[in-house]
């Protein structure tokens, strides 16, 4: 599989800050895909959310990471097995 070159230069300082908030996960075997890999990859549209897929159910203890991650500002929109869906403030907690 070729991996094309990624910029985060279409990214703000927000979204830039998010997504290195979200190292810990890339780090479980994530992958980055949606909207914004294609806007970080070909620059042709605009994206404001960051889509991680694994190879396995997502865990449990999830939630838990999230919000040691981000702080208790964040919002669970969906939590099962296969989605965890969240929105972040834009006061994010320093860690």
């Amino acid at each position: 599989m070729i991996m094309l070159k990624i910029s985060l230069d279409p990214l703000n300082k927000n979204q830039k800050e998010v997504l290195f908030k979200l190292t810990p996960f890339f780090q479980k075997e994530a992958v980055l895909a949606g909207g914004t890999a294609v806007m970080l990859q070909f620059y042709y549209r605009k994206s404001y959310d960051f889509d991680l897929f694994f190879p396995y159910q997502i865990p449990d203890n999830y939630l838990r990471l999230v919000s040691e991650t981000f702080g208790t500002d964040i919002k669970v929109l969906i939590n099962n097995i296969d989605e965890l869906t969240f929105t972040v403030s834009k006061n994010l907690r320093k860690i």
